[in-house]
């Protein structure tokens, strides 16, 4: 918290016309939608979808339903000796890799075409122009990165944070068991920015740099 209280003007000082930018942007933009007498539905439908997606990941998409439904499943196809003492000994993994998927398949699988019935061909230039802007500003990553590395290796020789991460303690038992876990982190939090920056496009024109604080609360 106080590195993050520190770099806080930092930040802001660096965003500060950017930001003026989009405020100004969305302010013609509401401007002209009102006097049209029209309504911008891409708030309301951007953040109703997150909303559901983040529900359903909690209520189904944790350990409880893996417990429930997905073991009972596997024990079933795995009656065998040989496959059932696989499943008893990756069975933490095969959790984690059902926690992984429904995280990619709430990011990825279902924002776009959930997106894309309700409007159609714009859909598709949101997410990718939004999809687009990594390759188009890479100095911008560059930057930040010369500020999160030095505070994830400050954070990263806190005591407790070897106790927390991995999530997966038996990540050094195997090649496999590695090769598997890191699978499973890549296809749960990179997706996250294949929709986060959608959201931030779709929200931008109505509420200006409110878009990016918007953005940050489904990684939050």
């Amino acid at each position: 918290m106080p590195i993050i209280v520190a770099l806080a003007p930092l930040v802001w000082w660096f965003f500060r016309k950017t930001w003026r930018e989009l405020d100004h942007e969305a302010q013609q933009y509401r401007g002209a939608l009102l006097a049209s007498g029209g309504y911008d539905l891409r708030p309301a439908v951007m953040l109703v979808m997150v909303a559901m997606i983040l529900t359903l990941q909690e209520y189904y998409g944790g350990r409880s339903t893996y417990d429930d439904v997905i073991r009972p499943w596997l024990s079933i196809s795995s009656s065998s000796g040989s496959h059932a003492h696989q499943l008893a000994r990756y069975d933490e993994l095969y959790g984690y890799a059902w926690w992984s998927f429904t995280r990619f398949a709430g990011y990825v699988i279902l924002p776009f075409p959930a997106y894309k019935f309700i409007f159609g061909r714009t859909a598709c230039s949101t997410w990718a122009c939004a999809c687009g802007a990594c390759s188009s500003t890479p100095g911008i990553y560059g930057v930040c990165l010369l500020f999160v590395l030095p505070a994830i290796w400050l954070v990263s020789r806190q005591p407790d944070f070897g106790t927390y991460y991995p999530f997966y303690k038996n990540a050094s038992r195997s090649y496999f068991d590695l090769l598997v876990w890191r699978g499973c982190t890549s296809l749960s939090f990179s997706p996250r920015a294949l929709l986060s920056r959608p959201m931030a496009r779709a929200l931008r024109r109505s509420l200006g740099s409110g878009a990016i604080f918007s953005m940050c609360v489904p990684t939050a």
